[in-house]
């Protein structure tokens, strides 16, 4: 005897329930991935945050005063930037062939108030030429705007007093060589000159008799002769 079947109802009471399952499977598992980034960005704020840091070299042995220092006397550490002074080396390349000033124990930073370049002075020094001295003049000494001079010009200087005749005028020094040009704030430029020793006498003595300087730029192809007078 064939078996009769019921008719299925309207709605599918089975068909619902699958699809409400699969419905829920798919929530769940967005719940489950939200709730996990949550988790790691909370985690991740609890963690301890790294502190920047910054190289600088210290000592790895005692060094005596008038010690040249070598690649082995020196290791670069890493550092909170808040304990690094003004002047501290950050690599070992800037501070091996310098000579040491103080006595340094063992694990101290190096500055450059510690070491000094080693024998045969610092760059500048060794840029002025012998016989000679090297002289900063700021510009605010200068009663005009000295030209755009640069390392390896020459110049000369005339020294001249506010409201005085020309006549009174001197030439303070002749065909001088220009060793460097930096800024100095609020003194706009400062120009390194190497003088003689009564070129650096005519100057100091200009400018404590309130003279104002003019620089003259020498061409770089044969400048004239200037008188050789010299303030008293």
């Amino acid at each position: 005897m064939p078996v009769r079947r019921l008719p299925r109802t309207t709605p599918d009471w089975e068909a619902a329930a699958r699809r409400r399952a699969w419905l829920w499977f798919v929530v769940s598992a967005l719940l489950a991935v939200l709730f996990g980034l949550l988790a790691y960005q909370a985690w991740r704020g609890w963690l301890p945050q790294q502190e920047p840091r910054v190289p600088a070299v210290f000592a790895v042995q005692p060094l005596e005063a008038g010690t040249i220092i070598t690649p082995k006397m020196v290791e670069v550490r890493q550092v909170p930037p808040e304990v690094v002074p003004q002047g501290a080396f950050q690599g070992i390349e800037a501070v091996v062939g310098r000579q040491v000033v103080y006595p340094v124990v063992a694990g101290e930073m190096l500055t450059e108030s510690k070491v000094t370049l080693g024998p045969g002075g610092g760059v500048l020094a060794r840029k002025c030429p012998g016989a000679t001295w090297c002289v900063s003049l700021p510009e605010a000494w200068f009663v005009a705007a000295p030209p755009q001079v640069a390392e390896g010009d020459r110049v000369d200087i005339i020294g001249v007093r506010p409201k005085a005749p020309y006549k009174e005028s001197v030439f303070l020094a002749d065909d001088v060589p220009v060793i460097g040009v930096g800024q100095d704030g609020k003194e706009g430029r400062r120009f390194v000159l190497a003088v003689d020793a009564q070129e650096s006498l005519s100057l100091l003595y200009a400018h404590v008799n309130e003279y104002r300087l003019l620089l003259l730029l020498r061409s770089a192809q044969q400048a004239p002769s200037l008188p050789t007078e010299s303030a008293p």
